[in-house]
């Protein structure tokens, strides 16, 4: 029977945007408990600085950036700096970052339609 001493993330690395409450803090926290290193990124600087450190806490490798993913640059650099620190590869990515904004769907204008 598969039970989770079966399941192990070790030496794995993922990559987890909006990691900084809800659910992608929820998923990032999952991942480094079943021993994954975790590159995590946010707009929300106190979140990823809370998770951060209870990722540390569980004695996993962990990378954050203060980022905003629709900057493709940004995205580029996090990545980047992600790779060189926790073993030149992402195993896992959860792209988690959202937003919304309260409107009637016939009233949505091109701008939010983009975003």
């Amino acid at each position: 029977m598969l039970g989770p001493e079966h399941v192990t993330l070790e030496g794995k690395v993922a990559l987890v945007t909006g990691a900084a409450q809800g659910i992608g803090e929820a998923i990032a926290l999952s991942f480094a408990r079943f021993g994954a290193s975790v590159a995590m990124c946010d707009r929300n600087a106190d979140g990823l600085a809370y998770v951060s450190k209870e990722i540390d806490g569980l004695g996993q490798r962990v990378v954050t950036g203060v980022l905003d993913v629709r900057d493709g640059d940004q995205v580029d650099a996090f990545v980047d700096d992600a790779v060189r620190a926790l073993g030149h590869r992402v195993d896992v990515l959860v792209n988690n970052a959202g937003g919304g904004f309260p409107a009637e769907f016939l009233d949505v204008n091109a701008k939010g339609r983009r975003r």
